[in-house]
């Protein structure tokens, strides 16, 4: 049996058809399966980082800012034609992300024909794919897209590169262009996730592929010179684009996971090396039995040579190399496929320090490689058990291979659409991720936040209870707590939080932000003002942790106002308005401390208006200031408009009218 037709009955590798039905059909599909996530909620870090707070989509950064100083920009981009198109509905972002999908699978079927793979292993492999329950993360979660980019992008790589300086093709200047395409495809796949810091790797290993099935020859030197630039480029992403110091630098002083049980386990030189053994064991189960689905997985890692896991991985990582050696004559699309898995699955397989040591979005990619691993190994099994079979046995297996690869994709299929039911809503979320990880601490902080947004404060304490049982020492719960008694009017309570989750973690900057403002509305201004400054040092967060930031050092400017120090509160007031430029109060507070300079006031309050049309405050100030010059017809214009918004403002402006010379200035809140 020949070994380029990867242990098939097929056509020439050469010369290829692309029935129209098979493709509209691999278009279609993936909008079937993934029809019930079109009309989900933004829920996860859809709300907090990536879309409904996103600062680019508020016009509050540059697109330059985010290009230079995000580690995922490519992303924003394409949440800016969704914002331009749709807004804040999710059913758009939505939208895009089948779509991606769709692409990536009709991709799939050309990049695996292109390659050589026989008719039967490209479709089926792109079917499997198009309905596989892994990846359900990646496409029903809007913020998944990054994997959906990235993925299309590497696809997009390999295929041009492989064309360029392998192809017969005689048209040199197609060459050059395609060639040119792959290095645009690579940075466009490290922007849209680090994990394309493999993709060197991958072109080189797609370019030794493709000889291999055309019985060509394979010379190492001239392809790797030829990747050269894509490595050179890497290099470049990982070293200052990631801010890899920077990164490593953060793990050093804040933890290394996301998931509480882990962020303070030491990540020794034993867990760098035994952690992937236990990663990998449970990624290809997952490809292979998608049950086990949840958002949080809360996958610790290996901190002992006793731990069973990393045992039963690395028996099974022997396996699949005697499989890859194997069949790397006989069916190389087999060694092919295990080596894209291993290799796209690297940067996330815990050997050096991720936020999450098994996610399900981090499989969107290796999956298939496992895919295309598989699919041939079931026609390779097929047709060798066909040849040793005759008679009535023949004729049971030409029924039962079917049947069993259509049992396969109606289970994948129905998984991926109960699956896209999870991520509808925030409660449905992490309900499924509490029926899954019920110890899970971090999932029962988040099911108390679903529940408090839904407006059931009950079961949102009893769940927040339940997290700080299973993890005492959990800062952020904490707050939680702190902010939601605050709400409910228990400030000794709410005070309480606070001061619980600093003696945690004393420079936990939300922390000492809300208990600054706590004592604020007690109108204690010193402790305020004190917790403020710790704030503005200490806040940071992912996308919007200078908005934070600044608005930490609009809060000491007004407490400095009121107090008197009008220079000083000058100064904080310049730094909050670089950090936080598109924050209203702040331009009312500029126009407030600028009145000897009519001029700047002016022009500061009006800031304030565009900033945000209803702010009452600033029209009541900028008609104070038009009466105080003599303009009494725009005051007037202006005070209308302060008392349609907030009739409150009547007794300051009847005052203002009756010619009162002590009438004070509004701050704002």
């Amino acid at each position: 049996m020949n070994a380029h037709n990867a242990g098939m009955e097929t056509d020439s590798t050469r010369t290829r058809s692309y029935p129209l039905k098979e493709i509209v059909l691999l278009f279609f599909l993936p909008w079937i399966v993934y029809a019930l996530s079109l009309n989900g909620d933004f829920v996860y870090d859809d709300v907090a980082i990536t879309v409904v707070e996103n600062p680019l989509l508020h016009g509050e950064i540059s697109l330059t800012e985010v290009l230079l100083q995000w580690d995922r920009p490519l992303r924003e981009i394409t949440y800016l034609l969704d914002h331009a198109l749709w807004g804040f509905q999710p059913i758009g972002y939505h939208l895009q992300n089948v779509l991606w999908h769709s692409a990536n699978t009709v991709l799939i079927y050309f990049f695996l024909c292109f390659l050589g793979l026989p008719q039967p292993v490209f479709f089926l492999t792109a079917l499997l794919f198009a309905v596989h329950p892994l990846s359900v993360e990646s496409v029903a979660w809007i913020s998944g897209r990054k994997e959906l980019l990235c993925f299309f992008f590497e696809m997009a790589a390999c295929f041009s590169f492989v064309y360029a300086v392998m192809s017969e093709s005689k048209r040199r200047n197609v060459a050059r262009l395609l060639y040119f395409a792959s290095i645009i495809s690579v940075l466009l796949a490290l922007l849209a996730k680090q994990v394309a810091v493999v993709l060197p790797l991958l072109l080189f290993l797609t370019c030794r592929f493709y000889a291999q099935m055309r019985n060509r020859s394979f010379c190492h030197s001239a392809i790797i010179k030829a990747i050269l630039p894509h490595v050179l480029l890497t290099v470049f992403f990982t070293l200052f684009s990631f801010r890899l110091f920077e990164q490593l630098h953060i793990v050093e002083n804040r933890g290394t996971f996301y998931d509480p049980a882990s962020r303070d386990v030491a990540y020794s030189f034993l867990s760098a090396c035994l952690t992937p053994f236990a990663t990998a064991l449970k990624s290809i189960w997952l490809c292979v039995w998608p049950m086990d689905l949840t958002v949080e997985h809360g996958f610790s890692p290996v901190v002992k040579m006793a731990d069973p896991r990393w045992l039963g991985g690395l028996i099974m990582v022997v396996f699949l190399l005697i499989i890859a050696y194997k069949s790397y004559s006989k069916i190389p699309a087999i060694w092919f496929g295990l080596l894209w898995f291993a290799l796209s699955w690297a940067p996330v397989s815990g050997a050096v320090p991720v936020g999450y040591l098994l996610a399900e979005r981090y499989l969107y990619i290796p999956c298939f490689g496992f895919l295309v691993a598989f699919t041939c190994g079931y026609f390779w099994l097929r047709n060798h058990l066909e040849i040793r079979a005759n008679g009535h046995r023949k004729k049971v297996l030409a029924y039962s291979f079917p049947v069993f690869l259509a049992t396969i994709g109606l289970f994948f299929s129905a998984r991926t659409m109960m699956r896209t039911l999870d991520w509808r809503s925030e409660i449905a979320l992490w309900e499924s991720a509490k029926a899954a990880r019920p110890a899970n601490a971090k999932v029962r902080f988040n099911v108390g936040n679903a529940y408090r947004d839904a407006g059931r404060k009950e079961e949102a304490f009893e769940q927040w209870r339940n997290a700080l049982e299973l993890q005492p020492n959990y800062p952020q719960v904490w707050v939680t707590i702190g902010n939601a008694e605050k709400r409910r009017g228990q400030f000794a309570e709410a005070e309480r939080g606070y001061r619980e989750a600093l003696a945690l973690e004393p420079e936990y900057g939300l922390a000492h932000y809300n208990l600054a403002h706590l004592f604020a509305a007690q109108e204690k201004k010193e402790l305020a003002l004190q917790h403020y400054k710790l704030a503005a040092e200490y806040l940071y967060g992912k996308r919007s942790g200078n908005r934070w930031k600044g608005m930490a050092y609009y809060q000491i400017a007004k407490l400095l106002f009121e107090r008197g120090e009008k220079e000083l509160a000058w100064n904080y007031l310049i730094h909050a308005e670089s950090l936080a430029p598109n924050h209203a109060p702040i331009y009312l507070l500029i126009g407030l401390l600028k009145q000897d300079q009519p001029d700047i006031a002016r022009r500061a309050f009006q800031t304030a208006i565009e900033l945000d049309a209803n702010y009452s405050e600033a029209f009541y100030n900028l008609g104070v200031l038009e009466w105080q010059f003599g303009r009494q017809e725009l005051a007037e214009t202006y005070w209308s408009q302060a008392l349609r918004l907030n009739p409150n403002l009547e007794t300051g402006i009847r005052a203002l009218r009756s010619h009162n010379p002590h009438l004070n200035e509004i701050l704002p809140d």
